[in-house]
């Protein structure tokens, strides 16, 4: 009986042998995984991709709410020269221009709305100046003559940077008795440009027919209509410091009104100027 318990104490100590055997030749290194005898080996661990972000693109790529501009300026008028039937280019009195405008999203395209009012202020001197209609030319004594420019436009943006196709309407008026004259025209204009220290801009608008109504004064009262065609345009350079909202403008700006339909004389008027502008966004 003992011998009997010897033989199986040793059978059972070389069974465990040689399981401890298999189990030391198989056994993972650090790092690795053990699987079981029948089980599938491991995959290897994939790494999850990582989302790549597009870098930030540059001003010439911005959508059109990032390159949005509003603007308004302040010019004063440098002797002005104004040549019409009171004048003969005399000039140097008080004038200025006020322009103002923004941009605004219509879809994927652009579209600007813009105000500017220009007052003209020339001596007339004593003397006869020509009269509406077949009146025959009038004595005017000396005073101030100040014309009015008033003028909305709408637009829509063509090109970068900032160049729009627009349709304006001008309204005319002046101290010297004469009706307000006011039509509809077209024209190009490039606005200045906020993202740089220097700008070009420009515009000129062409108005066919602006036309007014004349009530003769006296015991015959009458209505006598008379119109202009006239082309208004501008040429100026916006220099702004670095990071600054605030520009210093310098240009040249004028009109030519061509006499039409018992308008008494054509009109030129012709004036550098010098003003401060503010980029509010």
């Amino acid at each position: 009986m003992i011998r009997a318990r010897i033989v199986t104490l040793a059978t059972t100590l070389a069974l465990a042998a040689t399981v401890t055997g298999a189990y030391a030749q198989t056994a993972p290194t650090p790092g690795e995984t053990y699987a079981p005898v029948g089980a599938s080996p491991a995959q290897p661990k994939v790494p999850a991709p990582t989302e790549t972000s597009t870098p930030p693109r540059g001003d010439g790529f911005q959508t059109f709410a990032q390159r949005r501009e509003t603007f308004v300026t302040g010019d004063y008028l440098i002797h002005p020269r104004v040549y019409d039937e009171f004048t003969t280019g005399r000039g140097g009195r008080a004038s200025y221009r006020i322009r103002g405008g923004t941009e605004f999203n219509i879809g994927n395209f652009q579209g600007l709305l813009e105000g500017e009012s220009r007052t003209f202020t020339a001596r007339h001197e004593d003397g006869f100046t020509n009269a509406i209609g077949p009146n025959p030319p009038t004595f005017v004594p000396a005073f101030d003559v100040q014309e009015n420019q008033v003028a909305g436009r709408v637009g829509l943006k063509l090109l970068e940077p900032r160049i729009y196709l627009g349709i304006g309407y001008l309204s005319k008026s002046n101290n010297a008795g004469y009706p307000r004259t006011s039509g509809l025209g077209i024209g190009l204009e490039k606005l200045p440009d906020k993202e740089g220290p220097l700008s070009v801009y420009f515009s000129g608008y062409y108005y066919p027919n602006l036309t007014g109504q004349y009530r003769a004064p006296g015991p015959n009262p009458g209505s006598l209509g008379f119109s202009y065609r006239l082309f208004a345009y501008e040429v100026g350079a916006a220099i702004k410091p670095s990071g600054a909202p605030i520009f210093l403008n310098v240009g040249l700006l004028g009109d030519r009104a061509i006499a039409r339909n018992s308008s008494p004389l054509s009109q030129t008027r012709i004036a550098p100027y010098v003003g401060i502008g503010f980029f509010t966004r």
